[in-house]
C-alpha cells in the first residue's frame, strides 16, 4: 500500500524546516551578526554579497526597501557613507550601481595620484641661497663664552671621577646621577665601570703574599666564559716590564686559570699600544718614557698550547642533581629499533558508531520534489 502524500503550503513548511534544522541560537547569532556587519577591507561586491547572505537571518530588519538601503550605507566605510548618504536612491540595486562607480573613481583617482607623485622631482631640504649679494647693516650678536669642564679630583684613586663646569659649586650628591652604560648601576661611569677593571686570581695572591681588603659590594665581571664575582681588591700591584714599574688595582677572582688579567682601562691609562705585526706592547711611564715589550721574549715558546679547565659534574647547577642522567662516558649510539605504537582501550570499550541520518534516502528524494514544486507554484 503506497503512503499518501498530503499537500503543505510553503510558508508552514519553511517555519516547520527551521524549527527542526535551524536552532534558534543560531538564527540569533547570524541577526547579530549582520546588525554588525561593517565593509572594512571588503570591496563593494564582497560587501553586498555578505549582506545578501546574512539578511535572510533578519528579515525584520530590512523589511522594505528604505530600511534595506539604510542599513546597507550604515555598514559602508566612512569615505563612501558620507558621499552616497547624500544622495536618495529610487531602489536597493540603484544604491549598488552608485556605489560601484564610486568605488571605480576612487580607485581611478588614486592610481593617478601615485603616478604624479612618482614624477615629481624631490625637492631639497635645505634652503636655497639668496642671489642677493647687497651689503647689509646687521651684525649677529658675539658668542657668549662656552662653560670650560675641568675634571674633578678623585679621592685616594679610588671612586670615580665626574666632570664639573669651572666655577660652579659641587654638590656630594651629585654621584647619584651619574649613570654607568656599561652595567647600568649608578654612582660610576662606562670608562670607570668596576666591572671592566682588572683581575687576578686568589692563588696568585696567596703566593705572592700580596694585601687585599673586602669590597663593600660584590662586583661581577662578564667573560665569554661566563661570570665571575669578585669580593676583594688588591691595590696597587706593581707590575714590572722593562726594568719599569706599572701600578694596577687588581680584583682577586676565585679563577685558577690565569693569574693576571690587565683591562682595556689599564692600557688607556699607560697609553699601551699593540703591535701584532711587529709582536710588541709600547707603554708610556710619563711623557718622556716609552717601554716597548716584545713578545717573542716574553714567551720563547714557538707554539704554547693554553686550556681552560673543564666544568666538573659536581659544580655544574641542575646536572649535579642527576649524575645517572648525566654519564662520565657515553655507552655509545642507541641502536636502531622499530617503536611501536599502541593505544590500549579499556575493556568493553565499543566501537566509536556515528549515528546516521534519520531520514532515507528515498525521503530525502520526496522531499527535494515537494520543495521544487513549491517553488514553481
Amino acid at each position: 500500500m503506497e503512503p499518501t502524500w498530503q499537500s503543505i503550503p510553503w510558508t508552514e513548511f519553511r517555519i516547520d524546516f527551521r524549527t527542526n534544522f535551524v536552532p534558534a541560537g543560531t538564527m540569533r547569532l547570524k541577526k547579530n551578526e549582520f546588525r554588525a556587519l561593517k565593509q572594512g577591507h571588503m570591496s563593494v561586491n564582497e560587501y553586498l554579497t555578505k549582506f545578501n547572505q546574512l539578511a535572510h537571518y533578519a528579515p525584520n530588519d530590512v523589511a522594505d526597501e528604505e530600511e534595506k538601503i539604510d542599513r546597507f550605507v550604515e555598514g559602508m566605510r566612512e569615505d563612501m557613507r558620507v558621499q552616497l548618504i547624500l544622495h536618495d536612491f529610487s531602489s536597493f540595486h540603484h544604491l549598488v550601481n552608485k556605489a560601484l562607480v564610486l568605488e571605480n573613481e576612487k580607485k581611478t583617482v588614486e592610481v593617478s595620484r601615485k603616478q604624479k607623485m612618482a614624477f615629481q622631482k624631490p625637492q631639497s631640504s635645505y634652503p636655497q641661497k639668496s642671489a642677493f649679494h647687497g651689503r647689509s647693516s646687521f651684525r649677529p650678536p658675539a658668542a657668549s663664552p662656552q662653560r670650560t669642564l675641568a675634571p674633578a679630583p678623585c679621592p685616594n684613586g679610588n671612586g670615580f671621577r665626574t666632570l664639573h663646569p669651572v666655577g660652579q659649586p659641587t654638590t656630594a650628591n651629585s654621584a647619584a646621577h651619574l649613570y654607568c652604560f656599561n652595567c647600568g648601576e649608578k654612582g660610576h661611569f662606562a670608562n670607570k665601570c668596576p666591572q671592566r677593571q682588572n683581575t687576578t686570581t686568589k692563588m696568585f695572591v696567596e703566593r705572592h703574599k700580596l694585601s687585599t681588603y673586602k669590597l663593600k659590594k660584590h662586583v661581577v665581571l662578564s667573560s665569554p666564559g661566563g661570570s665571575s664575582y669578585a669580593t676583594s681588591v688588591s691595590p696597587r700591584v706593581e707590575i714590572a716590564m722593562e726594568n719599569s714599574g706599572f701600578l694596577a688595582n687588581l680584583l682577586v677572582l676565585e679563577s685558577q686559570t690565569l693569574d693576571i688579567i690587565l683591562g682595556m682601562d689599564w692600557l688607556v691609562e699607560y697609553q699601551g699600544m699593540i703591535d701584532c705585526a711587529n709582536r710588541l706592547v709600547v707603554l708610556t711611564e710619563d711623557p718622556e718614557t716609552t717601554i716597548r715589550v716584545s713578545v717573542d721574549r716574553c714567551f720563547p715558546l714557538d707554539r704554547a698550547v693554553h686550556h681552560l679547565g673543564e666544568l666538573s659534574l659536581e659544580t655544574t647547577p641542575v646536572v649535579e642533581a642527576y649524575p645517572e642522567v648525566f654519564p662520565e662516558e657515553l655507552p655509545g649510539m642507541p641502536l636502531d629499533r622499530d617503536v611501536e605504537f599502541v593505544i590500549n582501550l579499556k575493556p568493553g570499550t565499543t566501537p566509536i558508531a556515528k549515528r546516521p541520518y534519520w531520514m532515507t534516502v528515498d525521503e530525502l528524494e520526496e522531499l527535494k520534489t515537494q520543495i521544487e514544486d513549491s517553488q514553481e507554484k
